[in-house]
Parts: structure tokens; sequence; C-alpha cells
């Protein structure tokens, strides 16, 4: 495909109003989950946990299905028909009473996000090698501008009516597809299709896909699966709304405004941080030195037990926004066009597995140590938790880049703030 800047635009559009939609939702769950069990404190954090992990576990089992399912019939109809399942699943939240409603639904939601594999491949097609970092910065930039609105709005609007905001979100979705229908081009070009397989869409055939993946991608993705594993503990779809709804006794306003600030800095700490770290350090040593600092994050957000504490975490977040985005353009530079959605919806299905299991165990964690029957009171326990998960990547990606050396040269081209080259 030409590339030019259009298409990027129109797939950043897509991530802004998704991101909307999404985080209006986020405040409401526990509220949901809490009045749909209506029992002690320390099960609804385990129901929550597994409302959440319904999501995540529908990624594991189809986001190599949409991957491959892209590459062989092209990236625009697989986003375009995913928008149409997440209308549905909103349309089915804003009626649910009842916990299996919710875990049903919730589990649409995260069939219709696997195809988020569809729109990395996407992005890679359209944009150069050197310009694919600050491209996935911009999407997880416009993501994160989406959730300044979402959280806060679906707050103030739940506060009135608990389904106005799913419905909301659906028309948000619509709008979505209605945009993308006209404005989003087809990005493969049809001689780089390949057939569909099955074999290689089953949900633990990932394993096999990536480990025949080179090496630098399979290394990059290992790290990155055990760093999602320590995110996943104290994530803000898990445990860290519930920290802060109950050990910090905030309403959903509070909660939503929070994540509105928390949106505000990492999308400037996606555009501003990714060039500036990839100029001074390259690539690798960027992603390296970022899981590192993940870990000490971690270790520091353990002890939080106030506001002001809570909204410095802020800061950490924004710092280290580049991350995922070099990790990302460290993958795609080394597997050839037509795997792209192989690779990402391998990495997206085992992601989505390993933080389902992260987030029910850090629910567990944030329930059982702060209720009575923890031998102490430690709310800050699944920060700790996920400082000690971190340990491993920081091992790992060390490792992965010794080996990678003789495959990659460090990249240390200073990127621009264009996306796209013309």
């Amino acid at each position: 495909m030409k590339r030019s800047i259009t298409p990027m635009i129109a797939i950043l559009m897509i991530a802004f109003f998704e991101s909307i939609g999404s985080g209006l939702i986020i405040p409401l769950l526990p509220t949901l989950v809490s009045r749909a069990v209506g029992e002690t404190n320390s099960l609804q954090s385990v129901f929550y946990g597994l409302v959440v992990a319904s999501s995540l576990v529908m990624m594991f089992l189809f986001s190599a299905f949409f991957g491959r399912l892209s590459d062989r019939y092209g990236r625009r109809p697989v986003i375009l028909s995913t928008l149409v399942g997440v209308i549905m699943a909103y349309g089915a939240m804003s009626v649910a009473e009842s916990l299996w409603i919710l875990l049903l639904a919730q589990a649409m939601v995260g069939f219709c996000a696997a195809s988020a594999s569809v729109g990395r491949a996407y992005v890679a097609e359209i944009t150069s090698p050197d310009k694919r970092a600050q491209a996935y910065a911009y999407i997880g930039g416009v993501g994160a501008l989406g959730l300044i609105i979402g959280p806060v709005v679906g707050g103030h609007l739940g506060r009135v009516n608990l389904q106005f905001p799913f419905y909301v979100a659906a028309g948000l979705t619509l709008l979505t597809l209605v945009f993308a229908f006209f404005a989003l081009a087809e990005s493969m070009d049809p001689d780089d299709r390949r057939p569909f397989s099955w074999r290689a869409v089953m949900p633990f055939a990932s394993i096999a896909i990536l480990s025949k993946s080179p090496p630098l991608a399979r290394g990059v993705v290992i790290a990155s699966l055990i760093e999602a594993f320590a995110l996943g503990v104290a994530s803000e779809n898990g445990a860290l709304i519930l920290f802060m709804q109950n050990s910090l006794n905030w309403e959903m306003t509070q909660v939503g405004l929070w994540l509105t600030l928390m949106g505000i800095s990492t999308a400037l700490g996606a555009a501003i941080m990714t060039p500036l770290v990839i100029r001074f350090l390259g690539e690798r040593r960027a992603w390296l030195m970022g899981t590192i600092a993940t870990c000490m994050l971690f270790a520091m957000a353990g002890f939080i037990h106030n506001a002001w504490q809570m909204y410095s975490l802020i800061a950490g977040y924004a710092l280290l926004a580049f991350v995922g985005p070099v990790a990302l353009a460290l993958v795609s530079r080394s597997v050839p066009g037509n795997q792209l959605g192989e690779i990402h919806g391998s990495f997206i299905s085992l992601s989505s597995l390993i933080k389902a299991i992260a987030v029910v165990l850090g629910t567990w964690v944030y329930g059982y140590f702060s209720g009575p029957l923890a031998p102490m009171q430690l709310s800050g326990a699944v920060f700790f938790l996920g400082a000690v998960l971190q340990i491993p990547a920081v091992a790992y990606g060390f490792a992965t880049m010794r080996k990678a050396r003789s495959e990659l040269e460090d990249d240390s081209t200073s990127v621009t703030p264009q996306v796209a080259v013309g």
C-alpha cells in the first residue's frame, strides 16, 4: 500500500472513539458487580476479577484467529465486523442485572477486542520501519486521550443512571463504524495474502508460532508477556480500581478524574517520551531501561496510602508510556510483512490469557490482604507482588538484548513527530 497520512488518521480516529466508549464503562463495573452479587467486600473483589477476566480470556482465544483471518482476507473487513460486535455487547451490558449477563457481555467485548492485532498489523503496513515506534505511540496516545474523556463522563453519568453510559458507548461505537466504513482503506496488498489455517489459530498454537519467530521478536514478546502478568496484577481494570474505591474511599467521580488525568499523562508521555528515548538510547536500550523502571515504580506504589500519593503515581506512568510502543516496533521490525497479523495476534492472545490470570490473582490478593482474615492489613500487597513479578522480565530482557546483538544493529536514528512518509 502506498504510504500516506490519511490511513493513519483513520486508524487514529477509530482508536480514539473506541477508547472513549470503553472508558465510559471502567468506573461502573465494580458497582454493577456489587449490585449483582451483594456479597462481602472480599467476594466482590473475586467476582469483579472474574468479570474482567472473561474479556481477557476471549482475547486469548480469538486474537490469533483474527490476526490470521486478516492475513487471509485483509485488515479492513475484520476491523469493521468487530465494531458491529462491540455495539451489540454494549447493548447487552445496558440491560444486565445478573452476574451471568455481565460475564457474557464482557466476554463479547473481549471477543471483539481480540481484533487489536489487526490494527497493529495495519499500522505496521502503512508506516516505514523507522517510524513505527512513533506510530504505535500515537495509537497509545489517542487511546489515552479517549480515556481522558470516557471515565470522567462515565462516572458522572453513572451517578444519574447506571445504564445510560452504555447507551452512549454503543452510540460512539456506531459513529466509529460509520467513519471507518468510509475512511478506512485496505492496507494489505492482495499478493501478500496467505491461506487461512485452523491449526495456526488454535489458542495454544500461539506458543508454536512465537517459537518460530526471529530471536529478537521472540525475546521481546516473552519478556513483554512476563511484564503483562506483573501489570495485570494491579491493572486499572482490576485491583487498582478496587484499591481506589475501597482503600482510599473514592467515589466513581473521583476514580473517573484519576483515570482522566492518567489518560492525559499517558498521551503526553507516549508522544513526548517515545522519540526522545529512542533518539538518545535506541529502541533496544530504551525498551530494556523501561522494564527496569517499571519494576521500581511498582515497588514504590506499594506504599501508597493517601490521595496525593495516588496522584503522584500518574507521573511514573507518563514517563514509562514509551515502553509498549518501542516493544511493538522491535517486534514489527524483525517480522516479514505477511506474518504481522499472525505474530501480533499470537502476542495479544497469550498476553490476554496471562492478564486474565493476573487480574483474578490481583483482585483475590487485594481482597485477602484488605479483609478480616489477613494476618496483616496490607492493601498495597498487589503492587509489591507486581514488582516481584517484574524481575524475571528484566532478567529476560537483558538476555534477549545480549543474544540479539548480532541480529539487529543498535537503532539510534532520530525519530521525528511525522508518522508516515509520503
